[in-house]
C-alpha cells in the first residue's frame, strides 16, 4: 500500500512509490535497498525489490505489508541486523569469519534459496536467530568459535539442510530436511516440542555424524517407514551404542516432547502454512498454549465450491478457472474478479484471513514474469485510470510542462519520471497548454517526456496494491443475499451494509474509524492514528480483482 504506513517510528523508509533523491521520511520515502541505513530502524513497503542488501551494521529492518526481497543471486550481507516480516531468496550469505558482532535475527520472516555460512570468530558474538520464520529450499550452517551458533524456534523448515544449530524447540522438520545439531552436550536441552518428520544429525565417535528419526507413534525399523537405510530412532539406547559424543541421559525426555505426524497444513504447495483445525501443532508449543511452527489456524482462500454449503465461488466471465488452485484471466482480458462467499459456522471475531497462491508482485513489471505474476489484486482508489500524454516541447524553467492543450486542469496531480506534483497553474495556448506545478522537478523536463495526470486517486490506482482483497462480512445463520443482509459488524448509523471494505492479506482484518468514515484495515486513504475495531462475522464475502492492466514504466 503506496506510504499508507502502519509503521510510523522508524528512521528510515523505503518504499516501491518512493525516490532515492527523498529524504527517507514517512511522507517522503527512498525507493532502492542501496539505500537502508545502518544502525537505525528501517521500514520497507510492500512490495518485490531486486538487488543486493548492504551491510546494516546493529540496525534493523521491518517490512510493512509484504515484502519480497530477491537477491538475484547475489549476497546476503547483513551482519547483526533484525529482520523482521520480510522474505529474501535467491542468495548466500557473505558474511565469512565475522569478529565482534551481536547476532542477526529472522522474525515472523521466510529465507528461500539461502546457501553458505554463517561464522564468527570471536567470543564477543552472539547466535544466529530465526524465530517464527520459514525455510524453503535452503542450505546453509552456522559456527560459533567452531561450536554452535543457531537458535531456531516456532518456525518452518522446508526442503532444507541447516547444520551446527544448538537450539531447535516449537518447530516443524519435513521429510525433506535435515537438521544437524552441534557437538555440544546441552543441544538435547534445547531440543523440545518439535515436529520432526525429516532427521536429526547428531556427531558420533570419530568426528562423524549419524542420522535420526521420531518414532513417535511408528512400529517397526526407520527403514519400514520409509526413511533411508543408516538412519535409527533418536533414543538414549540407540546413542549410546553408536558412540554419541555428547551428553546420553536427558536425551528420552527431550524426544518425548516431539512428533512425528501430518501436520495437516491447508496447502503445502501453495505454501498456505496455516493449520487446520485437526492440526497436531495445536498448543503443542512449550508453553502448551501456541502451536508448532508458530502458525494460525485459518481458511484458505481458494477452496473447493460446495455450492454454498460453506464455500460459494463466483466468478466473473473474465477469470479462467479450469486449474483450481490457479485461477487467471482469460485471454484478452485484463481485469476479472471473484466472490469467495464462505461460513464460519458461527460467529466469531476474524482472525488473519490467507490466499492459498504465492503473491509476487511489482508495479515495475507488466504481465506474467517473476516479478508480476497474474495475481490477485485490490480494487483500486478509483476505476477510472489516469491518462498519460507526453510534453509537446521543453519547458522553459523546473516548475512547468509544455503539454498538449486542454488535457490537464489545475488540481490535478502529474506524475513525471517518479516524482508527483499538484498543478496549481495553466496558462492556455494551441496547440500546447504551459503547466505550472506546486514545486520544482530535480530537473527542468525536456519535449517528449510520459506525464502521467489525473486526480489524486487516479494516480494511486495506478499503484497495483497486491496485497490486499476486498471484504464484506455478515452475522446472520442464514447466507447472505442481498446488500442489506451484509452488515459489516458496523453501527446502521455508518450507512455501510453491503459495501466492500480493503484489507491485507496476512493480517486481521478491522475496521479504521475517523470523523464518521470507516476504513478497511488495507484502504490506502487509511488516516494514521485513526481508531481501530475488530470485526465479528458468520459470513464473509472476500472478492480478489484479477488485473493485468498496469504501466511497466515505473509507475
Amino acid at each position: 500500500m503506496a506510504n499508507n504506513w502502519r509503521i510510523t517510528d522508524g528512521a528510515n523508509y523505503i518504499a516501491k512509490s518512493g525516490h532515492d533523491s527523498n529524504a527517507g521520511t514517512l511522507n517522503e520515502p527512498k525507493k532502492s535497498l542501496s539505500t537502508l541505513l545502518i544502525n537505525v530502524k528501517n521500514v520497507i513497503g510492500a512490495g518485490f525489490y531486486i538487488g543486493n542488501i548492504p551491510t546494516a551494521g546493529t540496525g534493523s529492518i521491518f517490512g510493512d505489508g509484504k515484502v519480497i526481497i530477491d537477491l538475484n543471486s547475489g549476497t546476503l550481507s547483513c551482519l547483526s541486523t533484525r529482520w523482521d516480516s520480510i522474505e529474501i531468496r535467491n542468495g548466500s550469505w557473505a558474511l565469512g569469519s565475522q569478529t565482534n558482532i551481536s547476532s542477526p535475527g529472522f522474525i515472523n520472516s521466510l529465507l528461500r534459496n539461502i546457501t553458505g555460512n554463517y561464522s564468527v570468530t570471536s567470543s564477543l558474538a552472539r547466535r544466529f536467530r530465526a524465530f517464527n520464520t520459514i525455510f524453503i529450499s535452503c542450505n546453509f550452517s552456522t559456527s560459533f568459535l567452531g561450536a554452535a551458533a543457531g537458535i531456531i524456534e516456532n518456525s518452518i523448515i522446508i526442503n532444507s539442510a541447516l547444520t551446527n544449530f544448538f537450539t531447535l524447540q516449537n518447530s516443524f522438520v519435513d521429510f525433506d530436511s535435515i537438521v544437524q545439531g552441534d557437538n555440544s552436550t546441552t543441544f538435547r536441552d534445547t531440543f523440545r516440542n518439535n515436529n520432526v518428520r525429516g532427521v536429526i544429525s547428531l556427531p558420533i565417535t570419530g568426528g562423524l555424524f549419524k542420522q535420526y528419526a521420531i518414532q513417535d507413534q511408528f512400529i517397526g525399523t526407520p527403514q519400514a517407514n520409509g526413511y533411508a537405510v543408516g538412519v535409527n530412532w533418536l533414543n538414549e539406547s540407540n546413542l549410546t551404542a553408536d558412540g554419541y559424543t555428547g551428553t546420553v541421559s536427558g536425551w528420552n525426555t527431550a524426544v518425548a516432547t516431539c512428533i512425528n505426524r501430518d501436520p495437516r497444513f491447508n496447502d503445502v504447495a501453495g505454501e498456505d502454512f496455516t493449520l487446520q483445525s485437526d492440526s497436531p501443532h495445536i498448543r503443542r508449543a512449550v508453553n502448551g498454549v501456541d502451536n508448532i511452527g508458530g502458525t494460525k489456524i485459518a481458511r484458505s482462500v481458494l477452496n473447493t465450491d460446495n455450492n454454498g454449503t460453506t464455500v460459494l465461488v463466483q466468478p466473473t466471465s473474465q477469470i479462467d478457472t479450469s486449474v483450481p488452485s490457479s485461477y487467471i484471466l482469460n485471454a484478452g482480458e485484463t481485469e476479472g474478479y471473484i466472490d469467495y462467499i464462505f461460513d464460519l459456522g458461527g460467529i466469531s471475531t476474524l482472525d488473519f484471513i490467507d490466499l492459498k497462491a504465492e503473491l509476487k508482485f511489482d508495479s515495475d513489471f507488466a504481465g506474467g514474469s517473476i516479478q508480476n505474476e497474474n495475481v490477485p489484486d485490490s480494487e483500486p482508489l478509483t476505476l477510472e485510470y489516469a491518462g498519460r500524454v507526453n510534453t509537446s516541447a521543453a519547458a522553459a524553467a523546473q516548475n512547468q510542462l509544455v503539454v498538449p492543450t486542454g488535457l490537464i486542469s489545475i488540481g490535478m496531480f502529474v506524475r513525471v519520471a517518479g516524482e508527483y506534483r499538484q498543478v496549481t497553474g495553466r496558462t492556455p495556448g494551441s496547440p500546447n497548454d504551459t503547466i505550472t506545478v506546486a514545486s520544482n522537478f530535480r530537473a527542468t523536463v525536456g519535449s517528449g517526456v510520459t506525464v502521467t495526470y489525473g486526480t489524486a486517486n487516479q494516480i494511486g490506482a495506478l499503484n497495483p496494491n497486491r496485497l490486499t482483497y476486498q471484504l464484506r462480512t455478515s452475522v446472520q445463520t442464514a447466507r447472505p443475499v442481498t446488500n442489506s443482509e451484509w452488515d459489516n459488524d458496523l453501527d446502521p448509523a455508518y450507512l455501510q451494509a453491503g459495501t466492500f471494505f480493503t484489507q491485507e492479506w496476512g493480517l486481521r482484518p478491522i475496521y479504521a474509524i475517523q470523523g464518521g468514515v470507516v476504513y478497511g484495515g488495507g484502504d490506502s486513504e487509511r488516516p494514521v492514528g485513526a481508531t481501530t475495531q475488530e470485526i465479528e462475522a458468520r459470513w464473509l464475502n472476500v472478492r480478489v480483482y484479477l488485473r493485468d492492466n498496469y504501466s511497466s514504466n515505473g509507475i
